[in-house]
């Protein structure tokens, strides 16, 4: 067997394929030991891959597998599967007293489809169909449980059973065992008590306080498996997100686009009903205390899809994407008010949903709308929460400069630069917005800091040659024409068809005396494009110094043919 997607794996996924690939050739199957699970169901186990394309069945086993532990259930697996193949054991649940498997009692379960689904995707997610290991075992095996007992013989429903056994296996499959072997349902009432289900009335909701919190991890399935697992996503969803993303960091927007599209309709939210998308966010509850939310998936997906309509200048498309994100960030916010990891991290993201659209509306001109969201998010945002906020006044400095509301814009810059003095950008742009409001100390101030501290390797939203122009022109204003003259040669050093640095120069030359080096100057910038008429009144003002009124007559005339024009 060779997956299709083998030469694309990096070289140490390789070569854990290769070693399962050898063993199951070798001997048939291959039993894997490991630790996994969400929050409260975190647990060690073991299970097989390859068992089922001779038996039928896969088979999963909560135990400790430090030390020898991983060699005994392994022990116990090959000899029942062993058995099996050999026909002296029949594949049913059923409670093992057999010397040929263990010197101690072993609970074996054979689970149903709906339990066996939401098992694989917590713990032996390799036997999840879109699993990388997954050709390694069957399409429609059966999934085997094995419970064992304590020293004594106790397997864990009974009260005997002592140290860590009761709490090895979570506790929903060990309910579910007691019942399905025992007939006694002891276990499945007292979880049902912990969530307030009512059997008699199944449709009634969970009730949950402060008590039951802690347990409801470990009652997640008799309420919701049933209800439930029909209607929540496929498991390619996880493949088709990070494949979108993948698109995105590549800058493939439009196949980001399609993956994300696709990921949508898999998931099928939108063709829900109300009272399918009211119980999926009731189990959805369960799931975020576990830091496993399901609906994040979703969130992303038109998070996304807006950031690469965003990229691909589909303005009304990206910001109608970015409001439905907000709305379900919105959604998963409520699940936990204490600000726990899924709040938390809801948050995170939903400010970034806000900022998005806010970014997408400045681009489409529509500012104050931009302003309102960037509003909302600084609203969403905890009072330690540096690093969403500098970037939010940041981009609402940006919006208000667009605006031409350039002291409102200096403000936000500033309430930037106070919480993260070490970033570059908002001082180039408050230099800017000081320097239209003829705040020139201020923005002299600005512009200098952002040339002693930029880093050579640095991203910048701006080119560093216009801050040497800027700065250039604050320092003629204050008549130091040596510096504006250092200022203005580097501008044109990091780019020398800049023509604005060519006028300055030749203005800094003509105020210093320099007539001939101020009119080739003015010509250079007048060659690299620059039609602005002053720069052809200084340049006839320069040759009238020098005597030449023939040149000075052709470029006074020039000035009213470009008025005129």
């Amino acid at each position: 067997m060779t997956n299709l997607n083998y030469h694309q794996w990096p070289a140490e996924i390789q070569d854990e394929y290769n070693n399962i690939s050898e063993k199951i050739k070798k001997h048939g199957h291959t039993i894997l030991g490991t630790v996994d699970g969400k929050g409260n169901l975190k647990r060690p186990f073991a299970y097989t891959l390859g068992a089922s394309f001779t038996t039928g069945s896969e088979f999963l086993s909560f135990f400790p597998i430090k030390g020898k532990g991983l060699s005994i259930i392994s022990g116990i697996m090959n000899r029942i599967i062993r058995l099996m193949k050999d026909g002296d054991l029949t594949l049913s649940s059923q409670i093992l007293n057999d010397e040929r498997v263990y010197n101690l009692p072993i609970a074996m379960v054979v689970l149903d489809n709906e339990i066996k689904e939401m098992i694989q995707s917590t713990w032996p997610q390799q036997l999840q169909r879109d699993a990388f290991l997954a050709e390694f075992s069957t399409d429609d095996h059966q999934l085997i449980s094995l419970i064992a007992s304590d020293k004594d013989g106790n397997l864990p429903w009974e009260p005997e059973c002592g140290s860590f056994w009761p709490d090895m296996c979570p506790p929903p499959l060990v309910a579910t065992a007691q019942k399905i072997l025992t007939g006694d349902d002891s276990l499945m009432r007292q979880l049902e008590e912990k969530l307030g289900i009512d059997e008699e009335n199944p449709a009634e909701e969970p009730s949950i306080d402060n008590e039951k919190e802690e347990d409801i991890g470990r009652a997640v399935y008799k309420k919701i498996i049933t209800d439930l697992d029909a209607k929540h996503p496929d498991q390619k969803i996880g493949v088709l997100s990070a494949n979108g993303q993948k698109h995105i960091e590549q800058e493939e927007y439009e196949q980001a686009i399609n993956v994300f599209t696709e990921l949508i309709k898999v998931f099928g939210w939108e063709n829900w009903s109300d009272e399918d998308q009211i119980i999926f966010k009731a189990g959805n509850l369960i799931w975020s205390k576990q830091g496993n939310d399901r609906m994040f998936q979703l969130f992303w997906a038109y998070y996304f899809r807006a950031t690469a309509k965003y990229e691909l200048e589909q303005y009304p498309e990206s910001i109608s994407d970015y409001s439905t994100a907000i709305d379900i960030g919105l959604d998963i916010i409520k699940y936990d008010s204490d600000g726990e990891f899924t709040a938390a991290s809801a948050r995170s993201w939903t400010i970034y949903a806000y900022s998005g659209s806010g970014l997408v509306k400045r681009h489409a001109d529509n500012y104050q709308d931009a302003l309102d969201d960037f509003d909302e998010a600084l609203g969403l945002c905890q009072d330690d929460d540096v690093h969403h906020k500098k970037q939010i006044y940041y981009n609402m400095g940006l919006t208000k400069k667009d605006m031409g509301d350039d002291k409102g814009a200096a403000d936000e810059f500033t309430s930037s630069i106070e919480l993260s003095p070490e970033e570059i950008n908002p001082y180039y742009y408050r230099g800017l917005s000081r320097y239209k409001i003829r705040e020139h100390d201020g923005a002299h101030d600005d512009f200098s800091h952002v040339i002693d501290n930029v880093k050579k390797e640095e991203h910048l939203d701006f080119n560093l040659k216009r801050t040497y122009l800027y700065r250039g022109i604050l320092r003629i204003k204050i008549d130091d024409y040596e510096g504006a003259l250092q200022d203005l040669t580097k501008a044109i050093e990091i780019d020398p068809e800049f023509a604005r640095a060519y006028f300055g120069r030749g203005i800094v030359k003509q105020l210093t005396g320099n007539n001939q080096g101020a009119v080739d100057d003015f010509t250079q910038a007048i060659e690299k494009g620059l039609k602005d008429p002053k720069v052809y009144k200084y340049r006839g003002r320069a040759k009238e110094s020098m005597g030449d009124t023939e040149g000075a007559k052709e470029d006074f005339e020039k000035i009213e043919e470009l008025k005129g024009s």
